[in-house]
């Protein structure tokens, strides 16, 4: 699929961004319960990393943020001129081994080959503390098996299930807690009527339907 091919496509929309993806409802859907999420999971952490931080949506909590587009960061720089930001690929993390308390990477890994996941999921072993948290989200591969969902080209291409994410975390990361986004068809429904979803949306993703979440969530610790 080639990050390259990725890059300049961030770059093109990096204007758009904010508005077209997340100032909408079923943006805002994805992003109230993501940041929820986060909230909870990081609220004990002090040195966090943004990984693919994009224009800067989670960066109220982290310490820094890095991305490989460089107009998305710019973006990002303008909304929080006081944050560390790095310009750079997630297999190539400005960091000091064992220096962060914890990393999270939103959005970003469906988007990459197996490969280059991989070298993501082995520099943030790098820069982690022992013991230290590593939050990502990935399609379900259940769900997009169910739904037959294809993949155009390589935008949200990669999915996962539970035994290939225990693969590719191998013996650097286990898996503490996991969470599903999304059971609920929202992109299906009126808008007027989304917001209504929500909690049922929040209690479904996390029981029995967890895997047939749209989205998985998992914190994970460096072992």
């Amino acid at each position: 699929m080639g990050s390259e091919k990725v890059k300049a496509y961030y770059n093109s929309i990096a204007a758009d961004y904010d508005h077209s993806r997340f100032e909408n409802s079923y943006g805002t859907f994805i992003d109230k319960a993501e940041r929820k999420l986060l909230k909870r999971w990081l609220k004990s952490n002090k040195n966090v990393l943004d990984l693919g931080c994009g224009t800067g949506r989670f960066l109220d909590l982290a310490s820094q943020g890095s991305d490989f587009s460089d107009e998305m960061l710019r973006i990002a720089g303008k909304k929080y001129p006081e944050k560390l930001l790095h310009h750079a690929a997630g297999s190539s993390i400005p960091a000091e081994n064992d220096s962060l308390d914890a990393v999270f990477s939103m959005h970003v890994f469906m988007h990459l080959s197996q490969s280059d996941i991989q070298d993501i999921v082995n520099e943030v072993y790098r820069v982690l503390k022992p013991g230290g948290t590593f939050i990502f989200d990935f399609p379900s591969s259940k769900r997009r098996n169910l739904v037959k969902y294809k993949a155009n080209g390589w935008h949200a291409a990669t999915s996962f299930d539970k035994p290939a994410v225990l693969k590719l975390l191998a013996s650097k990361f286990e898996i503490e807690k996991s969470r599903g986004i999304l059971v609920v068809p929202i992109h299906r429904l009126p808008n007027f009527i989304r917001f209504i979803f929500q909690p049922a949306d929040w209690l479904l993703s996390h029981v029995g339907f967890k895997w047939y979440s749209s989205y998985i969530i998992l914190k994970c610790r460096k072992k």
